[in-house]
């Protein structure tokens, strides 16, 4: 794959995260939320996220959505 093939697919990816209407978010290693994008962020109760960035095991991560996932 080229480069420029390459930089196409990470501009197409950042395009469908940025705009997709479904909730999407990456954990990073430590189950804290690296990323979220704006159909997430509207979803996810603001006051409990510190807690989710917090927890470990990311059990808690269930209780925050506000029932919009599976």
């Amino acid at each position: 794959m080229t480069t420029m093939e390459t930089d196409n697919i990470a501009r197409l990816m950042k395009h469908t995260f940025e705009n997709s209407l479904e909730a999407i978010i990456f954990f990073g290693r430590n189950n804290d939320i690296v990323a979220m994008n704006p159909a997430a962020e509207r979803i996810i109760d603001a006051q409990l996220l510190d807690k989710v960035q917090c927890q470990r095991g990311g059990s808690l991560f269930c209780s925050v959505c506000k029932g919009y996932t599976n």
